[in-house]
């Protein structure tokens, strides 16, 4: 078995930190770059090719003016009866004709740099979305593989420390698999939940966007619990990496989340709404994910977004509270009271259970 050695938990800590100040900077950096490219070349094809040409007829202009002036000084005689001095009107001629073709070039050159910015605007296009996917992908999947490392690592450590320390987080973890009903979370509450959904036109009004790559509040649903889903008798419906998922903004500092899953209500949409389970979306900015880029931060939902049109899922503390189907059955206290009836080992009642 491969070993690692890992001297310090807060050095990955540290560096989680960073990767998530990198993503935000990135993407900012992104933006900008991405404005600044967009406005030169508005500015060239625009401005500049405008102006250019406003300055060939203008010049133009002057340059008729200019040959008519040394024209009409030819044709007439000085007050002394020779002939007029024509060198000021050939001088004025000279620059008329120097301004013109300075003005035509400008505007040939013009076109030329707004046809080469124009290809390596779509070369440098190709390579900002290349980091532009990493930025909201890539490190989001890194930031959430640190997560997992940290917290198997915090257990490991935990394994020898005394009795006497078990954490508060292990104790929701053992009260967890004695899956023992939370009255908590009665079926009406839940029920409620639904009021808290934005409708189909708001959601279908939601831009796409970033949200915190942090741990969430609510932890990651449970192995045990996750195992019990299978004997759910729902029919999944297939949900695909690039469908969208509509997310209350601040949802990772919810201590209560719920997600619940609705007809589609735009292009490409798989339904699902999460948000935090005591605030109303109205009162939230909303953003729209892919759900690629929602199962890098909680890979645990990847169980339950296949459930069918009409679900709802309520999670707590100590993961699972309530699952509703489309009729408003609470479909988990029965599958809770069958965990605790096929698995005597995690009972109350059994003196060796392990904390």
């Amino acid at each position: 078995m491969e070993s690692a050695k890992v001297s310090s938990i807060d050095a990955l800590r540290g560096f989680r930190a960073a990767l998530i100040k990198f993503a935000e900077t990135a993407g900012s950096a992104i933006t900008d770059a991405d404005g600044d490219v967009r406005s030169t070349m508005i500015w060239l094809e625009r401005d500049q090719l405008t102006y250019w040409k406003g300055q060939i007829r203008k010049r133009h202009d002057d340059l008729e003016r200019a040959k008519e002036a040394l024209r009409h000084k030819e044709l007439f005689k000085s007050p002394h009866g020779g002939r007029a001095s024509v060198v000021d009107e050939q001088k004025a001629l000279a620059r008329c004709k120097a301004a013109l073709t300075e003005a035509e070039q400008k505007l040939i050159n013009t076109k030329k740099s707004a046809m080469r910015l124009q290809k390596q605007m779509s070369e440098f296009t190709g390579q900002l979305q290349r980091l532009g996917t990493t930025v909201q992908s890539r490190i989001p999947a890194g930031v959430a593989d640190l997560d997992r490392m940290v917290a198997l690592l915090d257990q490991y450590v935990s394994m020898h420390a005394p009795a006497a320390a078990t954490s508060s987080a292990e104790a929701e973890s053992a009260s967890m698999l004695r899956a023992v009903p939370d009255a908590a979370h009665p079926n009406a509450d839940s029920k409620s939940l639904r009021k808290h959904t934005p409708t189909p036109a708001t959601r279908a009004a939601v831009l796409p966007g970033l949200v915190a790559f942090g741990s969430w509040k609510t932890p990651e649903i449970k192995i045990a619990q996750l195992d019990a889903l299978s004997t759910l008798n729902l029919s999944q419906v297939p949900i695909t990496d690039d469908q969208i998922v509509i997310l209350a903004r601040d949802v990772s500092d919810a201590e209560n989340v719920y997600l619940e899953r609705m007809a589609p209500a735009f292009s490409n949409d798989s339904g699902w709404y999460i948000g935090d389970a005591h605030s109303h979306a109205s009162d939230q900015k909303l953003v729209a994910l892919k759900v690629a880029e929602v199962l890098a931060m909680r890979s645990d939902f990847n169980s339950v977004l296949s459930f069918p049109l009409g679900s709802l899922l309520a999670l707590d503390s100590n993961g699972i509270a309530t699952i509703l189907d489309a009729r408003d059955r609470d479909l988990w206290a029965d599958i809770r009271l069958s965990v605790n009836t096929t698995n005597p080992a995690i009972s109350d009642d059994d003196p060796d259970e392990e904390h």
